[in-house]
C-alpha cells in the first residue's frame, strides 16, 4: 500500500517541471506600485530579483529571497528590509520592516511593458524564466524554474499539499529528470512538439503537463 502512495507522490511531482506556482501563482512580470513606480519580478526557487522602476524610468536592481517559497518573500533596498507576500496571485502587499509602512503591488496586465536586463542563466528556457505554470491531467499544479542545468519543480497537489524536487537536463530543451525527496524514483520528462511534456514514472502510464502561463 505504500508502495502504491509513493508512487501517486511520484506522479503528482512529475508535473512540476516548467513551472512555480504555490498559493501565488506566478509572480514573474511586471506590477504597479501604490507608490506610483513599476516593479519587475523575477524568481527561481531560491531568489528572487526586484527591479524598481521610477516614475522618472530610472531602473534599479535588488536582491532577495524566499521566506515561504512563492508566496513570502523578502529583500533589501536602501538600507531598509521589506517583508512581500501575496494577498492573491494578481496583489502583493509589501512592508517596511523599520517603519511599518505598508504598499501594495498590483500585478499589470498590459503586454507593452518593456522589459529588464533578462536576470536567468542562457541555458534557461524561454519558458522557465522566473517559473512557468502547468497543470497536470492528474489534476495537480505544477511550476518549473531552471538554473543552467539545473531543474527546480515543485508540485501541488489536488489535496493542496506540496512537493518540492530537482533535476537535470539530459538533452536541452527537449528532455531533463527530476526526483523528489523521501520518494523512490526518477520522472522522465520529453517536452512534445504539440507544447505538452510528457511524464512517465519508470514504465508507468504517461501523464501530460498543459501550459497555463
Amino acid at each position: 500500500m505504500n508502495r502504491k502512495r509513493n508512487h501517486r507522490l511520484c506522479l503528482i511531482a512529475l508535473f512540476l517541471f516548467l513551472a512555480v506556482p504555490a498559493f501565488a501563482g506566478d509572480p514573474g512580470g511586471w506590477w504597479t506600485s501604490s507608490t506610483g513606480s513599476k516593479v519587475h519580478l523575477w524568481a527561481n526557487m531560491q531568489q528572487v530579483i526586484v527591479t524598481v522602476q521610477s516614475t522618472q524610468g530610472q531602473e534599479t536592481k535588488y536582491q532577495g529571497q524566499w521566506t515561504r517559497f512563492s508566496d513570502y518573500f523578502t529583500y533589501s533596498a536602501q538600507g531598509n528590509v521589506y517583508s512581500a507576500a501575496f494577498t492573491n496571485s494578481n496583489q502583493i502587499t509589501v512592508t517596511n520592516q523599520a517603519t511599518g509602512v505598508v504598499t501594495l503591488w498590483t500585478r499589470r496586465v498590459s503586454a507593452a511593458q518593456p522589459q529588464p536586463q533578462p536576470q536567468p542563466q542562457p541555458n534557461n528556457p524561454p519558458s522557465s524564466d522566473g517559473g512557468s505554470v502547468w497543470s497536470s491531467s492528474t489534476g495537480s499544479s505544477i511550476q518549473l524554474s531552471s538554473q543552467g542545468n539545473q531543474v527546480f519543480v515543485a508540485i501541488i497537489g489536488k489535496d493542496g499539499k506540496r512537493y518540492q524536487g530537482s533535476g537535470r537536463w539530459i538533452q536541452y530543451p527537449k528532455t531533463f529528470d527530476y526526483s523528489v525527496p523521501g520518494i523512490v524514483g526518477v520522472a522522465n520528462c520529453t517536452v512534445l512538439n504539440d507544447g505538452r511534456i510528457q511524464v512517465v514514472y519508470k514504465n508507468g502510464t504517461p501523464s501530460y503537463w498543459t501550459k497555463q502561463y
